[in-house]
Formats: C-alpha cells, sequence, structure tokens
C-alpha cells in the first residue's frame, strides 16, 4: 500500500484513509493464521483463551468458547445492527445470512503482470512467485476499490464524522515463509484507525512487549512454536522441533512453493528451505542488523542474557 511506501500498486482509498487517520507502523497479530486471528480481533483475547486454536472446521471443532464474548455481540447488546461482509472464518455462527448481488461492477479489474511485481525479501525470484505476487497485487487493489465504496457509502449517508473506522489484516501475504509463520512476514500487519470527527494522530507508542504463537492449521497438526518480540529482539521457541515446520494445505499446493523448492538451490529470500522446516530449539534475532530473521544468535555466548530474558518472559506468559 502507498502509504506503506509501495509505489507500484495503486491503493489511493487507502492512503486516503491513512491520511485521515492514525497509521500504525509497530502492529501486529499474535497468530500468523487466519481464523485464530480474527478469534483475538473479536474478543481481545488469545487464541488458546477464546478457544479459537485454530481453523474454524466442522471435522476437529476449533471455534470460540461459549461463555466469551465478543466485541459484535457487545455492541449488539447495546443496541447497535452488526453484521460481517465476506469472509467469516471463526465459530461459532450466530444470526442468520442474507445474500447479497455479488457481482459489483463498480470494481475495476487492474492489470498487475509478473513483470510489474517487486519481490518482497521473504522471498526468491521464480517464476512462480511473481505469477502469485501479480495476482496478490490486483486482489489488492480490488481491495481499496472495496474500501472506497466503504467510505463513499458513509459519506453519502453523512456518517462519516460519527464513524469509527478501523483498517487491518489478519495476518501475512498467502505465502511461504509469511502466512502461518512466526516471523516478522507472518505477524506484522497495517493498521490505520480513524476515529469520529478526529484529526490525523502521531504518538509514540510503549516500549510493550508482543506474545505470540503458530497455531494448528489442519487437523493433521500441530503448535509448535511460540514467540516473543521487542522493538530490537525476536525470540522464537520451537516446541515440536523434533517434527517438519507445518504450514498451511493451500501454501503447499502454490505455485509459488513449486517453484521454490524445484530451484537448483531452494531458497526463501535469504533463508534456506532446510532451516525453514527444520527449526533449532530455539531462535534469537536482532531485528536491527537482521530484520528478515535469518542469523540465529541463540548460540552464541554475546547473546545468553538477552536470550534468558526473553525465555524467562515468554514462559512467564
Amino acid at each position: 500500500m502507498g502509504c506503506y511506501g509501495e509505489d507500484t500498486i495503486q491503493t489511493l482509498n487507502i492512503d486516503k484513509l491513512a491520511a485521515q487517520g492514525a497509521l500504525f507502523d509497530m502492529a501486529f497479530t499474535s497468530t500468523a493464521s487466519c481464523s485464530a486471528s480474527r478469534s483475538v480481533i473479536y474478543t481481545g483475547l488469545h487464541a488458546h483463551e477464546n478457544g479459537q486454536h485454530g481453523l474454524d472446521n466442522n471435522r476437529h471443532h476449533f471455534t470460540t468458547f461459549d461463555h466469551v464474548e465478543t466485541a459484535p455481540k457487545l455492541l449488539r447488546d447495546l443496541g447497535y445492527l452488526t453484521g460481517i461482509i465476506g469472509k467469516v472464518h471463526v465459530g461459532p455462527e450466530a444470526g442468520s445470512n442474507h445474500s447479497f448481488l455479488r457481482l459489483d461492477v463498480r470494481i475495476t479489474p487492474s492489470h498487475y503482470t509478473p513483470a510489474d511485481v517487486k519481490i518482497p525479501p521473504f522471498l526468491s525470484d521464480v517464476p512462480g512467485v511473481r505469477l502469485e505476487l501479480a495476482e496478490y497485487y490486483r486482489s489488492i487493489h480490488r481491495l481499496d476499490q472495496g474500501v472506497g465504496l466503504i467510505l463513499a457509502a458513509l459519506e453519502n449517508a453523512r456518517l462519516a464524522n460519527d464513524t469509527l473506522v478501523v483498517f487491518m489484516s489478519d495476518n501475512g501475504p498467502p505465502f511461504v515463509n509469511s502466512e502461518t509463520t512466526l516471523y516478522d512476514a507472518g505477524v506484522r500487519l497495517p493498521l490505520i484507525i480513524r476515529r469520529p470527527e478526529g484529526d490525523p494522530d502521531q504518538g509514540q507508542a510503549p516500549g510493550t512487549l508482543i506474545f505470540g504463537f503458530h497455531t494448528f492449521h489442519e487437523v493433521t497438526n500441530y503448535c509448535p512454536t511460540r514467540y516473543m518480540r521487542t522493538r530490537s529482539f525476536k525470540y522464537h521457541r520451537n516446541i515440536a522441533r523434533k517434527l517438519d515446520f507445518p504450514f498451511a494445505a493451500d501454501l503447499y499446493g502454490s505455485l509459488s512453493w513449486e517453484g521454490l523448492r524445484n530451484s537448483d538451490r531452494p531458497m526463501l529470500g535469504s533463508r534456506t528451505l532446510k532451516s525453514h522446516i527444520r527449526r533449532p530449539p530455539e531462535e534469537l534475532y536482532d531485528l536491527e542488523a537482521d530484520p528478515q530473521e535469518v542469523r540465529n544468535l541463540a548460540t552464541e555466548p554475546e547473546f545468553a542474557g538477552q536470550l534468558k530474558d526473553m525465555r524467562d518472559a515468554l514462559e512467564a506468559w
């Protein structure tokens, strides 16, 4: 998105929203999988507290506990009409569905090609990656037009000055080494908040700690990793380190994954494919010197104190 420094994809509506509100450059999800992440947004509780341990699915019954109240329910109890358009992917469902015409002629298709894309540092430049990135660019362009339609509807209804608008994602892009991993490519998010009749805000975030964990994606997978993050360091505890690191089935079937794993030297950006799948017991990264989290400092003596502090904090959490 342009407001975050992207100059290839046109996101004029999201950029306008960012100019009118507060843009956060250090926003994170506690887990890089959609159902669990959305449950945290709706409830304010980590997934292991609200019950939505992984993807909402009838087979393994991952769902929010019945006693957990969500923000939409609390708002509805106060008299607001609440609803959601599009993907829900959390449970249990409440209320009924209303059908709408699914074709919107106001959405203008974009025409990004594989040659147009920029390869992000967490991926390598292979044809499958370029093809799927071009599709991803087109989806972001459609998203921006959808944001514009919502903002225009608020203006036309004279509700813009009475509405809190929040724009965010639930996890990183749908690529290996991003979605369903706890590296920053999977957990760092866009976040824009425009308050009613508010001027754009600027401020300094407190030096808080961020915690999160890898969730079950499929019924056969497991919960292998915990992480914590400060502004300078990132710590990963790989609980299931003797097992291959799992990622979502749809990523296994992607063109980008096929291209990456079949390349002459399989790499995910600067990370070897082997090191992505086979994890050590602990990982520690200096995010200022190594933002892609490639050089593991966990076994280096000079970082033993930092490692212990973050290990203790994660265990206490």
